[in-house]
């Protein structure tokens, strides 16, 4: 992604390659549930620099698939929740224990880890 840019996600995302975040934002939105978030791995390749959970219900999930999420900067749970114990993986925010990320909560859970 270019700059600050955003992406609205309406169903799922598989990265069989290399996604470059740069400074953007993705945005996991609409009505679909559950939806899959399958980064294909870890590392600046995979990760997002901006997530945002703005789903259409409170009931609405956003799955973590086969790899865990890295979020570096900033979190955004508006409306929504974040599924990691189906399939028992973790959802973390930040690069370090030095340089944590950012959570932004309006509404929203974290199930699992």
């Amino acid at each position: 992604m270019d700059g600050t840019s955003s992406l609205s996600v309406y169903g799922n995302w598989t990265n069989n390659g290399i996604f470059n975040a740069g400074n953007g934002t993705v945005s996991f939105t609409g009505a679909t549930t559950p939806v899959t978030i399958n980064t294909g791995g870890l590392g600046s390749d995979h990760d997002f620099y901006n997530l945002t959970i703005n789903k259409t219900t409170n009931a609405d999930l956003v799955r973590i698939g086969s790899n865990d999420v890295n979020v570096t900067h900033t979190l955004t749970m508006t409306q929504g929740n974040i599924d990691a114990q189906t399939n028992n993986k973790v959802l973390i925010l930040g690069t370090a224990t030095n340089n944590l990320g950012t959570l932004s909560y309006t509404n929203g859970f974290v199930y699992g880890k």
